[in-house]
């Protein structure tokens, strides 16, 4: 009967099992030590490129499709008028421009109109566009125009025409007009409120004496 032994014999039969030669040693040395050289170099090669490249600052950029305004006015002031007789002027907190689109992009926005060199009616939103070439000018959120009678304009959405001297709307509004509450949808007006056509839906209710007596008139 053969036993057959545990531990594998070296191939060559001088070695005894279970020993590993000198030469054998020194060359797992000699591969160990060249991969944590390589390990090193890596190291070295990458830490001198993050020197020579420096992470650059991320700028914030203006999404794609968005243009950027030409310029941003703070205490922007436009004036407009026609033969030397001012018809309107705007001022605005703050107002960009786009040259390209010729428009400028007002915030809190506060506008008096002229007629014979004489405010007559106050107007302010929270924002607007201002058409720079026609002078046109769209305000939205709480929109109010005041005039020097007392006469109330409030609404959402106004529009000037400045080819015409008429303001405009498709919107809600409510007119407070000496006796009369009225509401309506849609109108076409002069800056006094003097000549008002409503488009539909036009309400109107009697005001008692006590609202009369303390309505608050504008304060030019």
């Amino acid at each position: 009967m053969k036993f057959q032994n545990k531990e594998r014999a070296s191939d060559n039969p001088s070695i005894p099992a279970g020993l590993i030669p000198r030469q054998s040693k020194k060359k797992n040395f000699l591969s160990n030590l060249g991969i944590v050289s390589i390990i090193l170099i890596v190291i070295v090669v990458f830490f001198s490129i993050e020197k020579k490249n420096p992470k650059q600052v991320k700028w914030e950029k203006i999404p794609e499709g968005v243009e950027a305004p030409d310029a941003i006015i703070t205490g922007f002031h436009l004036i407009s008028s026609y033969e030397g007789h001012k018809e309107w002027d705007l001022i605005a907190s703050t107002a960009k421009l786009f040259q390209h689109q010729k428009k400028a992009y007002a915030n809190h926005i506060f506008a008096k109109y002229y007629k014979n060199g004489k405010v007559v009616s106050v107007l302010r939103a929270d924002k607007g566009i201002i058409n720079t070439t026609t002078n046109n000018t769209a305000v939205e959120g709480h929109v109010s125009l005041i005039t020097e009678n007392g006469t109330r304009l409030t609404t959402n959405y106004l529009q000037w025409v400045n080819s015409k001297q008429l303001i405009e709307t498709n919107q809600f509004v409510h007119i407070i007009k000496g006796q009369n509450n009225i509401t309506a949808i849609g109108m076409v007006s002069d800056a006094n409120l003097d000549n008002i056509h409503f488009d539909k839906d036009v309400q109107t209710e009697i005001r008692n004496v006590k609202e009369i007596k303390n309505f608050d008139k504008s304060k030019f």
